[in-house]
C-alpha cells in the first residue's frame, strides 16, 4: 500500500513484481490526522476484503509507504495495522508533529492570487465539515486544470476553485506557522500543553514508546529539506535501531523536499 504514488514508485516496484495499491486521504485542516489514519485503515480493510478476488496475492505479505504527508501516515500505519506490514517506507515524512522546528520555521510567503476574499479564506480555515474535505490538489494556485493533469499524467484529476481555495488555506496557515498544528484541530484544546500532547499522540516517533516491535523501515530524505527537516527521519531511525528493528537510511546530499519526484525510470539493478 502506498499513500500517493510518484512515478519512481510505479517504475521500480512494478519492475520487481510488486502490486501497488495507492490510497488517498482527506486533507487538513478540515480533516484531522486521526481522520487521515482512519482513511488508511478503511483502505487496508477494503484490500483485505477484496484484493485476493482481483489479483493473485498473499494478502498478509504487504508493505506500506508514502512520501511527505504520506510518509507520516505510513509510519503511523506501521504501528497500527494488524497484521503488521512486512516493511515500511518513509519518504521524507513527518514523524514528530510536536517538533518545535515547525513553529520556528514557517514556509516562506507565497504570492496570493487574489481570487478569494479574506473572509472566504478564514471560513475555509475554520471549516470542519468532513463532507467538504478534499483528497488532493495541485501545488500552485496559478495552475490550470490542464497544467495539473499534465503534471500528474492524469486525464481525470480535478483542479478547480475548491482546489485553489485549499491551496490558499495552506498558504495562510503556513505563514502563521499553523499548518502542522491544524492536523490535530487545536481549537479543541484549552492550552498549548494539551495541543502538544495531541501532536505527540499522533506522531509515529512518540507512539514507539512502549512498543516491543515495529516493521523493518527504510527512510529516504533530502538532507537539505527545509519543509520537513531530515532530523525527523534520523530521530525515528535511531529510536527503531535501539529497539532492534532493521533500519535502512538514505539522505541525499544537497536536495530539498520531494527531491525524488523527478525520477521516471528504474534504478540500475
Amino acid at each position: 500500500m502506498y499513500v500517493g504514488v510518484t512515478s519512481w514508485v510505479y517504475q521500480n516496484f512494478l519492475d520487481r513484481g510488486y502490486h501497488i495499491v495507492s490510497w488517498s486521504y482527506r486533507l487538513a485542516p478540515i480533516a484531522s490526522i486521526k481522520d487521515m489514519v482512519e482513511d488508511g485503515q478503511d483502505a487496508f480493510a477494503w484490500c483485505r476484503a477484496n484484493l485476493e478476488r482481483i489479483i493473485p496475492v498473499d494478502i498478509d505479505a504487504y508493505a506500506v509507504g508514502g512520501d511527505s504527508a504520506g510518509g507520516a501516515l505510513a509510519t503511523l500505519m506501521g504501528g497500527i495495522l494488524t497484521p503488521p506490514p512486512r516493511a515500511v517506507l518513509d519518504d521524507q515524512g513527518i514523524t514528530d508533529l510536536s517538533d518545535p522546528w515547525f513553529d520556528e520555521h514557517p514556509d516562506p510567503p507565497t504570492p496570493y492570487t487574489g481570487e478569494f476574499t479574506e473572509a472566504e479564506i478564514a471560513a475555509a480555515v475554520a471549516e470542519r465539515d468532513l463532507s467538504k474535505a478534499l483528497i488532493g490538489c495541485g501545488m500552485d494556485p496559478t495552475q490550470t486544470e490542464e497544467d495539473v493533469r499534465k503534471e500528474f499524467k492524469s486525464s481525470t484529476v480535478k483542479f478547480g476553485r475548491a482546489e485553489r481555495l485549499q491551496l490558499e488555506v495552506r498558504r495562510a496557515l503556513a505563514e502563521k506557522s499553523a499548518w502542522v498544528r491544524s492536523t490535530v484541530h487545536p481549537e479543541k484544546y484549552s492550552s498549548e500543553e494539551e495541543i502538544k500532547a495531541a501532536q505527540r499522540q499522533w506522531s509515529s516517533l512518540h507512539r514507539l514508546v512502549g512498543m516491543t516491535s515495529y516493521p523493518p523501515t527504510f527512510f529516504l530524505h533530502g538532507a537539505a529539506d527545509d519543509c520537513v527537516p531530515v532530523t525527523q527521519s534520523q530521530r525515528m531511525a535511531e529510536k527503531l535501531r535501539a529497539m532492534g528493528v532493521p533500519v535502512g537510511e538514505h539522505y541525499e546530499p544537497g536536495v530539498g523536499h520531494c527531491f525524488n519526484h523527478h525520477y521516471t525510470v528504474g534504478f540500475q539493478r
